[in-house]
Order: structure tokens, then C-alpha cells, then sequence
């Protein structure tokens, strides 16, 4: 684990080695020692691993399963390249559906803060997912 992740960082106590096992036909994580399978190698539940290697503790609107499993909580954003990085989605929760770092409600970019843009062709709504543009939509201005 030491030659490509970096368990003595910032928040040594978080890191673990960690494998599935099979309890009652469901799979958990359980503690491996002594290991050097590579892929064992993580953060304990509470914590998430950075792209530098680093455990980091779980923010407001994570939820940190452990073991590289990093959820958002409804009404929460983050990019799938910065899970530490979370944003509150205000007054429409449905914008953030939560789940997958990266995900926004249908026709949300995922690139934008807090899902707060639609996708070309697509217009906000109050409920969160986009709709479509019509073509006889008119503006006034």
C-alpha cells in the first residue's frame, strides 16, 4: 500500500485494509491484515481517499461507506474529481438527487456548481430535472 498510496497523511487513523467478504449472501468490508494486495488498501467508513492518496474525513452531505464508496446526501453536489469539495443545491432539492459524486437530476450539467445549469436545448424548472425547449416557446424582453 505505501508504494502508491500514502496511508501516513493528515489523518493516519482513517486508513485501513479492507477486503469483501460474503455474510449471509450480502457482502462487507472486512478488516485484512498483514496485506499487500494493493487493492485492499483504503479508508475506513467515515472517511474518503483523495486523488493524492490521502484518507480524508467525510464532510456536511457526504456519506462515506469506506473502502472508496463515497455517496452525497439529497440536496448535495460534488464532481466526481473532487468528492471533498460538496455544495449545497439551496431551495431545489430535487436539482441534487444525491448518490455517485457527478450526478445531477435529467438534463442538469454536472459540470456546473450544484447542478445549477441546464444542458444546451433545455431549460430550468422548479421541480429540478430540466425540460425540453420548445419550439414555440417565446420570450419576452
Amino acid at each position: 500500500c505505501y508504494e502508491i498510496l500514502d496511508p501516513g497523511g493528515p489523518n493516519e487513523q482513517l486508513w485501513t485494509t479492507m477486503s469483501q467478504v460474503s455474510v449471509g449472501g450480502e457482502l462487507e468490508w472486512a478488516i485484512v491484515e498483514g496485506t499487500e494486495d494493493v487493492s485492499h488498501c483504503g479508508c475506513n467508513a467515515g472517511g474518503w481517499l483523495d486523488l493524492a492518496g490521502h484518507c480524508n474525513y467525510c464532510g456536511k452531505g457526504l456519506i462515506c461507506l469506506g473502502k472508496g464508496t463515497v455517496l452525497l446526501e439529497e440536496n448535495f453536489f460534488s464532481s466526481y474529481e473532487n468528492a471533498g469539495s460538496v455544495w449545497s443545491c439551496s431551495s431545489v432539492t430535487k436539482r441534487c438527487p444525491g448518490g455517485l459524486p457527478g450526478t445531477c437530476a435529467s438534463h442538469r450539467r454536472n459540470t456546473s456548481i450544484a447542478c445549477g445549469v441546464c444542458e444546451v436545448g433545455y431549460r430550468d424548472t422548479s421541480d429540478g430535472p430540466c425540460s425540453e425547449c420548445g419550439a414555440t416557446e417565446t420570450w419576452i424582453l
